[in-house]
């Protein structure tokens, strides 16, 4: 069994609010691209919330694609994590309000651009995975480990089936085929964490994860993989 720090991500940490306008970030400049417009039937409030957070980072990287790339190259922790929270751009949904974390934020914003560069045609994955502790402090926090065992878990289950975990990512959210791709994988992900540790996810947490880890290895993997691995 793999270790994987324990903690839980049970709660999706993401909420819509209709009607009341956008939350103010500071920052308001015209969006290049069409704003997220959150679904308004066929859907659970969670599946409205998922589809809404692509919709609105894909709006985000329109509108300051160099910012984008800058903040996820920046080690996913807390010290970082205001370099995400200024690209939010009130301009970016239609109506309504999105309150998420940087975690969620983050997984939306890998998913939009997985989607655009890969979303017609899987990539080929490298050997070797992206350096998921580049940018980490040294020696590790508690939190720093926490964000690096995540992405070791997200990378072992990504390799163990790199099409379902593609499709996943790709699919429509809330449809019946996303569900019937989950039921697929679920039982890649105990044998990817250590024995003794109990983890939940929520969906939008591991599509977000596996668009990170599909995306950074497709663009930063390396030819062969790390010693150590094998």
């Amino acid at each position: 069994m793999r270790r994987l720090w324990p903690f839980l991500l049970g709660v999706i940490g993401l909420t819509l609010a209709l009607p009341a306008a956008a939350q103010e970030t500071g920052t308001r400049i015209a969006p290049a691209g069409p704003p997220a417009v959150i679904p308004d039937a066929g859907l659970s409030p969670a599946d409205r919330a998922r589809v809404t957070i692509v919709e609105f980072a894909s709006c985000v990287i329109n509108v300051d694609r160099k910012r984008v790339m800058a903040a996820l190259s920046l080690f996913p922790s807390e010290a970082n994590a205001g370099a995400l929270g200024k690209l939010a751009n009130d301009d970016c949904l239609a109506a309504g309000e999105l309150r998420f974390n940087t975690l969620l934020f983050r997984g939306g914003l890998y998913t939009a651009l997985y989607r655009e560069r890969f979303g017609r045609q899987m990539p080929a994955l490298p050997q070797g995975p992206a350096n998921f502790s580049a940018g980490a402090p040294q020696p590790l926090d508690a939190d720093a480990a926490k964000a690096i065992a995540l992405r070791e878990f997200g990378e072992c289950v990504v390799r163990a089936d790199p099409a379902t975990a593609h499709a996943i990512v790709t699919v429509r959210i809330g449809s019946a085929e996303e569900a019937r791709l989950y039921t697929v994988l679920g039982p890649l992900l105990g044998p990817c964490v250590y024995e003794g540790q109990e983890v939940k996810f929520s969906k939008t947490v591991l599509s977000g994860l596996f668009a990170e880890i599909l995306y950074r290895d497709a663009t930063e993997g390396s030819a062969t993989p790390p010693a150590g691995n094998n």
